[in-house]
């Protein structure tokens, strides 16, 4: 009886040590067969919302899509060979599809097309590259978005004054294109002058206060400003609370964080238009699951939401500043 009961105990262990072999062997399998994809970031310097909020709406689709994201990036946004090698990397390792927020529209033409001869479906993010092969794009129109704000501008400087732009990088195609669209969405306002040189700041906080200083120093004229990005419009924002001016110059732009919230809140910044960068990240790996899958490429527009005093604290808008799963 012993014996008997001996043997059944060793059986059952056997059992149990074949099904967690079994269940390891599935487990690793699975991990294996996890599809991976490359989001390759313009900068990864940190505390940027923009950037944390795109690559947290990435991460949850991941979870929910049963992939995994590698994300990388340069510190430095105007670093365009950095993130060429980084983009050459990623090719190299032959992941299902990468998703890329290029840093220079012409600049990096040749890499980009060199993910699509190895057979890697490639999705730019937020700003697009001048290739000529379909591809799909997520992002704000931002044309259509500057215009926008363009055409507010010019109705909160009641038709009349001076104007200086500020952009975050030169070369690429958000600056481009937030540009363009603002220059038209204000050029029916006959007596507004836009400053003709365009200030870019290498995405610097820093040096976008910096050259906000000395142009209202230089330019008694000025009553407005435009920013391209969250970290041009904080120097801005900075160069008009440090001068004290916020009674006399207008501050407009693009993106929002808690600092921006702020300026809002202090009549500082007047306007900003907020980009959904959460849905923008998830979508983007949504897509590059259906690029995977070999569907049509698409261009989908994340849109952007005006933002003011005024509606900034109503839910709807206060899920942009603080993003959650939709």
């Amino acid at each position: 009886m012993k014996k008997n009961n001996l043997m059944t105990v060793v059986g059952l262990l056997i059992a149990l040590l074949i099904t967690s072999v079994v269940f390891t062997t599935l487990m690793i399998n699975r991990e294996e067969d996890k599809k991976e994809i490359y989001l390759i970031l313009k900068t990864i310097e940190p505390n940027i919302g923009f950037w944390d909020n795109l690559t947290n709406g990435a991460q949850v689709a991941a979870t929910e899509l049963d992939v995994e994201v590698i994300v990388t990036g340069v510190l430095d946004e105007t670093d365009v060979e950095g993130q060429t090698r980084l983009l050459r990397q990623a090719i190299a390792a032959k992941p299902a599809a990468i998703v890329i927020a290029a840093g220079d529209y012409e600049g990096m033409v040749d890499v980009c097309n060199e993910a699509f001869e190895a057979g890697i479906p490639l999705i730019t993010i937020d700003s697009d590259v001048n290739i000529d092969r379909n591809h799909s794009l997520v992002a704000t129109n931002n044309i259509e978005a500057s215009k926008r704000i363009g055409f507010e501008l010019g109705t909160l400087m009641k038709g009349s004054g001076d104007v200086a732009v500020f952009a975050h990088v030169e070369g690429v195609y958000t600056a481009i294109e937030r540009i363009e669209g603002f220059l038209g969405g204000i050029a029916h306002n006959e007596n507004i002058h836009v400053l003709e040189d365009i200030i870019y700041c290498h995405n610097s906080r820093q040096i976008a206060k910096d050259n906000a200083l000395r142009i209202l120093q230089e330019n008694p004229n000025i009553s407005a400003l435009y920013a391209t990005n969250e970290q041009t419009l904080l120097g801005v924002a900075d160069a008009v609370n440090q001068l004290d001016m916020k009674e006399k110059i207008i501050v407009v732009g693009f993106d929002i964080n808690e600092e921006i919230a702020y300026y809002i809140e202090k009549d500082i910044v007047d306007v900003t238009l907020v980009q959904d960068s959460f849905s923008m990240g998830y979508l983007a790996i949504q897509e590059a699951i259906d690029q995977i899958n070999r569907e049509e490429p698409e261009t989908i527009d994340t849109d952007a939401i005006m933002i003011n005093k005024e509606n900034m604290f109503l839910t709807k808008n206060q899920k942009l500043l603080v993003p959650t799963v939709k």
